[in-house]
């Protein structure tokens, strides 16, 4: 950017800084936002950006009591400036207004370590923290002597408390404990190394341990035990983020052991057993848990959702078990267990994650007893690569692509194989069972491996051992792992004016809402004429269609006519030949197919795919940035293979001469097509 235009945006900015402050004094918090947010979306990610104007407009919204707009703001401060006082200031106003006390407290003990003058010079701490100040305990790694005695507490004396009785601050550095510590009622935090980005390090010496009670919360710290553990009480509700627990002692030695309920949001185990119950692994990045490693785990009673990928065990994980626990909405897999021969999974509910609510890789085995495994976008249970289990009474339902998956094993003796005995499978969108050869289709493993396995199963096939299936009760699923049906349910239609369900006529300027007479609409104009386009907006989605050459013919008045030959079978032809072109001005069906990304035969090709049935729109969209790239891979029927889904929508063109822009509408859906 020219210097003069840099400085024109900067005086901009200054200009929009006084207007927006001068709104806020004044009490105009709504015009105060609408200034700050010019500012940020005119500046965001060039060299103008201030990060003040999120704290502005935090300010602003805790005053209209916006609290979660004040919270992110609040947040995206603190990743751009995390060592100033003022991010963390708002933080904590704005956790308060939710009611979050204890965060909104641990936050508030951050902006008071970065600025010794918080509770003096910003006055809504005066009112929601007054007496917290006294309570904050700062310590240097030097002083671990004096922080033993500062952190440990009689809780047996103390009443139980609603708020912290102790926040105590670990600056930088490692703090070695000798003694047994008991705490109640505090929360521990640690301070990241501005330049290593090290976080604290506690280290308990001997048999020495941490013993807990009631209310508990730990950020930013490693845990190091060399044979005692970090333990809690059956009272104590504890919270750990970002942090960790390791044992010195070797595997099977226990370093945390929870009888309470806890939450952990970006913690990890690392050499060690752990026993938890009534836990929480929500929210984290990467894995909600993992063992490997001769690792051990006993998880019960405990909810594993929001993580990128909910349990991992393997390579090489010690005897696992998990029961009785909730794995649910994980981006990838609930569970995966891989290269490890002792996993014991029992009276789980295991449901819509994004692929396999099961998938077993490697030479391994894991016994799956009375779960229910329902609504994963894959396979209920999927093995590959010669994972051999044991999957016994268990109710295996509404899974996209079929119930359950299990590969031949072999070559090997006679009793290594799986067993499936005695299983409720039933309305799953593919096979109930499955029981051939499937070979790896992921894009991190190089073809030449997957020919490999091709080859090698070839040429020992005759030796492969097939599941032994006895017992299992099937019903409903489809033969096939295609799913065309031949009758879809139809879109329920009420008048949005009278409610009966009756044939319905859109409001042609947006076709957000239905009508089933004129009468209805123009009785209805007065309300909705103020709400349609905020509908519209709501509703639909603006793409950008690049045609796809490949597959396309001569153009010829304004559409394309093909010869298209990738025809799924059961389907209906599509082609010019078949359709009348759409027009402007008038709204037509496009199909839409969503391909997922971790398949190796997807490599090099389109994502996201669009066409309508005379193929005048034919092309892809960009499917990283695409919102109904995620809507078509969760809500889509199953098109032609695994990690491949579509759905049928309205849309129309949004320019008289540029069919390359559509608008596609994602709340009113068009009947079933067979195309």
């Amino acid at each position: 950017m020219p210097f003069s235009d840099l400085k024109e945006q900067e005086n901009a900015c200054n200009e929009k800084r006084v207007e927006g402050n001068t709104y806020f004094q004044e009490g105009h918090f709504e015009k105060a936002v609408e200034v700050y947010t010019s500012v940020i979306n005119m500046t965001k990610g060039t060299s103008s950006f201030d990060p003040t104007f999120l704290s502005n407009r935090a300010s602003a919204f805790i005053r209209l009591h916006n609290f979660g707009d004040g919270l992110r703001d609040a947040e995206d401060y603190i990743s751009h400036l995390p060592n100033c006082c003022k991010g963390y200031a708002k933080k904590a106003q704005a956790l308060h207004g939710l009611k979050r006390f204890w965060d909104a407290t641990c936050a508030a003990a951050f902006a008071y370590y970065y600025n010794k003058d918080i509770f003096s010079s910003f006055a809504p701490f005066k009112h929601l923290f007054h007496s917290l100040k006294d309570r904050i305990y700062i310590c240097r790694s030097s002083t671990s002597l004096l922080v033993s005695s500062i952190l440990h507490c009689n809780f047996l004396s103390q009443k139980e408390s609603e708020l912290p009785r102790k926040i105590i601050i670990f600056e930088p550095g490692d703090y070695t404990f000798q003694r047994q510590m008991y705490i109640c009622d505090t929360i521990l935090i640690g301070v990241e190394d501005s330049e290593t980005k090290r976080i604290p390090l506690l280290s308990f010496q001997g048999s020495v341990g941490m013993f807990s009670s009631r209310c508990i919360m730990a950020v930013n710290i490693s845990f190091v035990f060399d044979a005692g553990c970090w333990e809690t009480n059956d009272d104590t509700d504890a919270t750990f983020m970002n942090c960790s627990f390791t044992s010195n002692a070797g595997q099977g030695k226990q370093a945390f052991l929870s009888s309470g309920a806890s939450t952990f949001t970006n913690c990890h185990f690392d050499n060690c057993k752990t026993f938890v119950q009534k836990c929480i692994f929500s929210a984290n990045g990467g894995l909600g848990v993992q063992v490997f490693l001769g690792g051990e785990l006993e998880l019960k009673n405990s909810k594993v959702h929001g993580n990128e990928l909910g349990i991992h065990m393997g390579p090489d994980a010690g005897r696992c078990c998990v029961i009785n626990c909730e794995i649910y909405d994980n981006r990838y897999q609930g569970v995966v267990t891989f290269r490890s021969s002792n996993i014991i999974l029992t009276g789980n509910r295991i449901y819509q994650n994004d692929r396999h609510g099961i998938n077993l890789v490697g030479l391994s085995f894991t016994h799956i007893e009375k779960n229910e495994i329902f609504e994963n976008c894959w396979r209920g249970i999927s093995t590959m690569d010669n994972a051999r289990c044991n999957v016994i009474n268990n109710n295996i339902y509404r899974n996209k692509y079929g119930g359950v998956q299990v590969v031949s094993i072999g070559p090997g003796p006679e009793e290594r194989h799986s067993i499936v005995e005695n299983n409720n499978i039933f309305d799953n969108g593919g096979p109930g069972i499955y029981d051939e050869m499937v070979f790896r289709d992921e894009a991190n493993i190089p073809k030449e491996q997957t020919l490999k396995e091709h080859i090698y199963f070839y040429k020992h096939r005759k030796q492969m051992r097939k599941t032994k299936l006895k017992g299992n009760k099937k019903r409903n699923n489809n033969k096939t792992d295609h799913v065309h049906p031949e009758k879809e349910a139809e879109p329920l239609d009420l008048c949005v004016f009278c409610g009966e369900k009756k044939p319905l006529q859109n409001c042609r300027g947006y076709y957000s809402v239905g009508y089933c007479v004129k009468s209805c609409q123009k009785s209805d104009w007065k309300k909705h004429k103020s709400v349609c386009a905020s509908l519209l907006q709501e509703s639909s989605v603006v793409v950008n269609v690049v045609r796809k050459e490949s597959y396309l013919g001569r153009a010829s008045k304004g559409y394309i006519t093909t010869t298209f030959n990738e025809q799924a079978p059961g389907l209906d032809p599509k082609g010019p030949e078949y359709a009348n072109p759409p027009k402007y001005g008038k709204r037509f069906i496009v199909k839409v197919q969503a391909g997922d990304s971790i398949r190796q035969s997807n490599l090099g090709t389109s994502l996201l795919v669009v066409y309508d049935r005379s193929m005048t729109v034919h092309g892809d969209l960009d499917w990283k940035h695409c919102p109904l790239y995620h809507i078509v891979q969760r809500c889509g029927k199953l098109s032609h293979g695994i990690g491949w889904t579509k759905m049928y929508f309205w849309a129309t063109f949004c320019n008289p001469d540029d069919y390359s822009t559509l608008r596609i509408f994602t709340k009113m859906l068009p009947p079933y097509q067979n195309w």
